[in-house]
């Protein structure tokens, strides 16, 4: 059914026009134990067994996204890219999640094809979004759906007046946040942060605090040009019971869904890591250390927090 799907559909022949030569894909699927490739020979696709020698990313399907994609006849490219864009942002069951693990820097994935796929089933999946929007919109529990904006919060077993000043102290926050190598303070709102991404590489961020309320929010943004700027906002709440806080996060970023895919293809998963990020924070404030880690840089929490330094 697979080899069905990969080589006589014309989706995927037509997705494969899209891709060079040296563009390759190795696949895992939950329920089969064996590895298998997908690549193109001569504008074709070749979906065969065996593991792919230097993949541009290796893909762990599960049994219903790969149902969701076998029911469909559809054969537009942009249905195939959207239909991969959907398990791989929008699912939350493990039945239906595409997890991915990205070998190629940005370059090398554009030169291959894959940014013209991705962006191909980009419109697609906006159009989904806005049928979740309207639906959104008529039900007045739901709030209104923003395509710029990654929400997650968690709950902490710990005072609201400890919890904010742990966070406000932008110094605790490499022990938990997993990109975030180091902050140094330049002033009372200013602070120059070193994240590490994909490969290894180390980028600079200036970050300012635009509003804070004690006890409350902390709101801050990077200092760059409008259209790239992220902005989070975190907001603290007393919990359902004594001694118990309530943190929610907010985090808008620059581009909306087509930033996204385009973080995807090297490797960074914002609403992922967002969560992630939130369950680390609150296992620091709650044992001391972290367990979690998942969406951070490799080896990062391998010592545990208790070999940083923290400031309560």
């Amino acid at each position: 059914m697979l080899r069905q799907l990969f080589e006589t559909s014309e989706a995927s022949r037509k997705a494969a026009t899209s891709l060079s030569a040296a563009a390759s894909v190795g696949e895992r699927f939950t329920d089969v134990p064996r590895d298998f490739r997908f690549h193109s020979v001569d504008g074709k696709p070749r979906f065969e067994p065996g593991k792919a020698e230097e993949p541009d990313f290796e893909l762990t399907v599960p049994p219903g996204a790969v149902r969701d994609r076998c029911e469909k006849s559809s054969t537009d490219a942009a249905d195939l890219g959207a239909c991969f864009l959907r398990h791989l942002f929008f699912a939350r069951e493990p039945e239906q999640k595409i997890r991915v693990k990205v070998h190629s820097g940005l370059i090398k994935l554009t030169m291959h094809g894959w940014l013209r796929v991705v962006i191909a089933g980009c419109p697609r999946v906006i159009l989904c979004r806005g049928t979740v929007r309207r639906l959104r919109m008529q039900s007045t529990s739901l709030p209104p759906w923003d395509e710029n904006t990654i929400e997650a919060r968690v709950t902490i077993k710990r005072p609201i007046e400890e919890v904010f000043s742990f966070y406000r102290d932008f110094r605790n926050l490499p022990v938990f946040l997993g990109d975030v190598m180091a902050i140094e303070p330049i002033d009372p709102a200013t602070s120059r942060w070193t994240i590490q991404g994909p490969m290894g590489i180390r980028v600079n961020w200036t970050v300012k605090v635009t509003e804070e309320r004690q006890n409350e929010l902390i709101r801050y943004e990077m200092v760059t040009l409008p259209l790239l700027r992220t902005y989070w906002e975190i907001h603290f709440a007393r919990g359902p019971e004594a001694g118990q806080t309530e943190v929610r996060q907010v985090m808008k970023v620059p581009l909306a869904r087509l930033g996204r895919a385009a973080l995807a293809l090297i490797g960074k998963f914002p609403a992922e890591e967002v969560s992630s990020n939130l369950h680390r924070l609150k296992e620091v404030m709650e044992t001391g250390r972290v367990t979690d880690t998942s969406y951070s840089v490799a080896g990062k929490f391998a010592q545990g927090p208790e070999q940083q330094e923290t400031r309560k």
